[in-house]
C-alpha cells in the first residue's frame, strides 16, 4: 500500500528535480530517499523518474503520479480543518514558486504576516531559477509565482506588480 509519506517525498523530488536536493529538503539521506523511489516503483509496476547526471525527471508515468500525488496530499492536508471545522478561518497549502533572488527578500517578511494575519495557511516557498517558474505554474507544481520574463507563457494569467 502506497503511503501518503511516499507520496509527499516523490512530490518533493519531482518539485526538486534531483534526488539529493529533495533528500535534503525533507531532512533525509540520499540512500533513503533513493531506496523510496525503488520501492514505489517496484510496488507500482513502472520507472517513475529518468534519472541523468543533471538530475531527474518524471516519466509519464511519473508525472501522472506527480498530478495525482498533489491532489490526494493537499485532500490529506485539509481533512483536518474539515473534521474541526475553521470557523470561517482561512486555512490550506499555498504552494509559491519564487526566482532565487525575490525569495531571499520576500520569503522572511512573508512568512511573519502569513502567521500573523492566517495561522491556517501552510506556505510552501519553491526557489527555482526564473526560467523554471511558468513551467511549475503550467504543470501545477505551485499555486502562484512571481515570474520576471518579459512575455508570459499562455495559458497563464499574469497579474504584472512592477514595470
Amino acid at each position: 500500500m502506497i503511503e501518503l509519506r511516499q507520496l509527499r517525498n516523490f512530490t518533493a523530488i519531482v518539485d526538486a528535480g534531483s534526488l539529493t536536493r529533495a533528500a535534503a529538503a525533507v531532512h533525509i539521506a540520499q540512500p533513503a530517499m533513493s531506496q523510496l523511489v525503488a520501492a514505489l516503483e517496484s510496488e507500482i509496476g513502472v520507472r517513475l523518474l529518468n534519472r541523468t547526471v543533471k538530475g531527474v525527471t518524471p516519466t509519464e508515468q511519473g508525472l501522472a503520479l506527480y498530478r495525482h500525488a498533489q491532489v490526494l496530499l493537499k485532500l490529506a492536508a485539509e481533512t483536518r480543518n474539515v473534521t474541526l471545522g475553521t470557523g470561517g478561518r482561512v486555512s490550506g497549502r499555498v504552494r509559491i514558486g519564487l526566482p532565487s533572488t525575490i525569495a531571499v527578500i520576500l520569503v522572511a517578511p512573508l512568512l511573519k504576516v502569513l502567521k500573523e494575519q492566517f495561522p491556517g495557511i501552510l506556505l510552501e516557498v519553491y526557489e527555482s531559477p526564473s526560467s523554471y517558474l511558468a513551467t511549475q505554474l503550467l504543470e501545477e507544481r505551485v499555486d502562484l509565482s512571481i515570474l520576471v520574463d518579459e512575455t508570459p507563457s499562455s495559458g497563464l494569467l499574469v497579474e504584472p506588480l512592477v514595470d
